[in-house]
């Protein structure tokens, strides 16, 4: 929550400062050090949004050890971090409703754009807010219903599109990759659940204070408290989700898909080369052609190589069956 912290309550933030410390410590081991390999766009957008979080408490922690000396340079950056750590999660929680990090990994340029704008009306609207927050209320309120209504908009058509996939798998009886479907559809499932909370317990303290500050509701004598629900229900919201879409040795939960959802293609493509008839060629002094080298593709788990070995046939009935096939040599494989 973006306010005064009261010195009574040192201990209460240099505490929830040192959570988020170790949990920053852990994502940021954990995203680029011990699953690396498995870590995408989305666990490091994470990354920033845990750091200007952790900046935020330390400022908060910051205020209050400085009794407010100086705390304008202080307060800027503690209402920047604020503004900044709101801006990128809930920039995260829109993407993973249209199914970033489920089976897209990257976006093109109409979707980048439209994100970059998004970025910005967020930033401004938390910047407005973290001025003011008993005034900006409805702002903040306005804020959230919008947020809510697309992230639900844009989970309810992934979680249709990812059912059509599964139908889609079973009737090509690909029943690994439809497992794989499944997992997809209870991490998102869950996701809802954990981005509501966040939702709701954002809003409730929020609006606990502004009812106290206007009269309608007085919980003066426990605003501090509400506050602290505030940061608790926040900490658990984010960690929640986090932990959902870590990067973790088990991968192939999140198979990166190379055709969109609605635009269906075998798995594995196969292609078929002619080459031009020509009557008065003889076959058998064509150069040899090296074999093809197919690997599995990159969002499979890795097995054997497979090795296409080209035979060219031409349509003539004036050549023997020797003449006709041409069968290149496994040793010119590189």
């Amino acid at each position: 929550m973006a306010f005064y912290p009261s010195p009574q309550n040192l201990d209460f933030y240099i505490l929830i400062a040192l959570v988020w410390f170790s949990f920053f410590g852990f994502w940021f081991l954990n995203t680029y050090f011990w699953n690396k390999e498995h870590s995408s766009f989305l666990q490091k957008s994470m990354t920033f949004m845990i750091f200007f979080k952790l900046i935020h408490c330390v400022f908060q922690v910051i205020l209050i050890i400085a009794e407010f000396e100086n705390m304008y340079y202080v307060w800027f950056c503690h209402t920047a971090a604020y503004t900044l750590f709101n801006t990128i999660s809930y920039m995260i929680f829109l993407l993973i409703s249209q199914g970033f990090g489920l089976y897209k990994s990257s976006l093109n340029k109409k979707e980048l754009s439209v994100t970059v704008v998004t970025m910005i009306v967020f930033y401004a609207c938390f910047t407005v807010y973290s001025l003011n927050e008993i005034a900006m209320f409805p702002l903040l309120l306005t804020f959230l219903a919008t947020c809510g209504y697309f992230i639900l908009k844009f989970a309810f058509y992934t979680t249709k599109c990812l059912k059509l996939r599964y139908e889609l798998l079973q009737i090509l009886e690909m029943r690994n990759l439809a497992q794989v479907v499944i997992k997809k559809l209870k991490i998102l499932k869950k996701y809802l659940g954990f981005v509501t909370f966040h939702l709701v317990s954002h809003f409730i303290p929020a609006f606990l204070i502004f009812s106290n500050y206007n009269g309608s509701i007085n919980i003066l004598p426990h605003e501090t408290n509400t506050r602290f629900f505030g940061e608790i229900c926040e900490y658990l919201s984010i960690v929640a989700i986090c932990f959902l879409f870590r990067s973790k040795n088990r991968g192939e939960i999140f198979i990166q898909e190379t055709q969109t959802l609605l635009n269906y293609r075998s798995i594995l493509p196969i292609y078929e080369a002619r080459i031009t008839d020509l009557p008065s060629r003889r076959i058998k002094n064509t150069p040899e052609i090296p074999p093809l080298l197919i690997t599995n593709p990159t969002y499979e788990e890795k097995v054997s190589l497979f090795v296409a070995i080209p035979i060219l046939r031409e349509n003539r009935t004036d050549v023997s069956p020797d003449e006709v096939l041409i069968q290149p040599l496994l040793s010119d494989v590189h």
